[in-house]
């Protein structure tokens, strides 16, 4: 069931970026992985031995990226964005990575408020692996949809698309969701995917 909150904030990682159409990669102004790493055969992007980036460093490259492009940036852009950020633990190491590339490469009339995170998150989901995990829970996910009534949320291909970025952890969390009565799915897949404490 691809049921999702939607954040107040434009900066918010997580589950409330909607797809409006690709923009491709061409947003992202050509930018590539960080130095020293190859996609590798789970479409890894990141460097050897490297931790995720975290919220704060994927919010510098934002602003950074805003002040860059002549539309100036509050002094308080990295706290405040990183701030209203979710528990990235639940994302992709190779989305994060791709998604900082994209940050510190998207072209200036992409930077517009709200929208470079919504960009560079459609333009990075589609270089991402599908995973068995994902594939199992799309599957599950929209026979769910469909029992509970919710034939919009019943599209495995939107799925695919929607939750590519996930960890197959949080994936598996939400496979167990999918078991409970359907007016308790939206809560447990927010718990799941880290949207809701």
């Amino acid at each position: 069931m691809t049921l999702f909150f939607r954040s107040k904030s434009p900066f918010r990682l997580g589950l409330l970026l909607v797809v409006v159409g690709w923009l491709g990669s061409a947003a992202c102004g050509g930018g590539s992985a960080p130095p020293g790493s190859a996609p590798g055969p789970s479409g890894g992007g990141e460097p050897a031995g490297a931790n995720k980036p975290s919220a704060t460093r994927l919010c510098t490259a934002y602003c950074d990226r805003q002040q860059h492009c002549g539309l100036g940036t509050a002094t308080d852009c990295v706290a405040r964005c990183a701030s209203e950020q979710g528990d990235n633990r639940h994302i992709r190491m190779d989305f994060a990575w791709h998604l900082l590339a994209c940050l510190d490469a998207l072209e200036c009339p992409f930077v517009a408020p709200g929208r470079a995170f919504q960009i560079c998150h459609e333009s990075t989901t589609r270089r991402l692996a599908l995973t068995p995990t994902l594939r199992r829970f799309c599957f599950e996910s929209a026979r769910k949809a469909a029992q509970c009534g919710r034939r919009d949320d019943a599209d495995q291909s939107g799925c695919l698309d929607r939750f590519r970025y996930l960890e197959d952890e949080a994936l598996a969390a939400g496979l167990a969701c999918v078991k409970k009565p359907c007016a308790e799915v939206p809560a447990c897949f927010g718990k799941s995917f880290g949207i809701v404490p």
